[in-house]
């Protein structure tokens, strides 16, 4: 699993152009008003892909990214983050089915990234994480962030989601089978 940083070394994740970046300030997107650190939980992995379902505080080190993850769990429907979002041009969210509410508020924590560490285009601890600082953000002024998927989209994404959770399943019940 994943083990606290106990030195003080930037922290490096791949880049677009393949070259590592140092990140100081991670950012979380919540729709809750958190007093107090941010606890380790058990993510929401729809397809339940097993690099997904690590139990930590998940982060981000791009703003938009954490904003769209937010905007995501507000929605009513099923919607999707892409984490890497090497196309800058395109929104990092997607909303494949629902709608998203018009008002209320979000709100995106900034981290210090000494107890994170990157795996899998996600930056997660395992340790409970105090914010630095707390932003209040309205939902309409970042519905930009996540673009709603036309019916062919969605239709593909959905089957996609179908089979990438009955392939996650099937490899589960292989590897326990394995184990008897």
């Amino acid at each position: 699993m994943f083990s606290a940083r106990t030195d003080s070394a930037p922290l490096t994740s791949p880049s677009a152009a393949g070259e590592p970046h140092t990140a100081k300030v991670l950012y979380h997107g919540s729709l809750h008003k958190i007093d107090g650190p941010l606890r380790p939980g058990q993510p929401h992995d729809r397809a339940r892909t097993p690099d997904n379902m690590r139990y930590g505080v998940y982060a981000s080190h791009k703003r938009n990214v954490a904003i769209a993850v937010a905007l995501c769990k507000a929605s009513k429907g099923i919607a999707a983050v892409n984490l890497l979002n090497r196309n800058e041009r395109r929104p990092p969210g997607e909303l494949w089915y629902g709608r998203l509410p018009d008002d209320g508020t979000i709100y995106l924590y900034s981290l210090d990234s000494d107890s994170f560490e990157y795996r899998h285009s996600q930056w997660v601890s395992i340790n409970p994480v105090t914010p630095v600082r707390c932003e209040v953000l309205r939902i309409r002024d970042h519905l930009h962030l996540v673009r709603k998927l036309p019916l062919h989209e969605s239709i593909v994404k959905l089957s996609g989601y179908h089979v990438t959770r009955l392939y996650n399943r099937a490899r589960a019940l292989l590897r326990r089978v394995r184990r008897t």
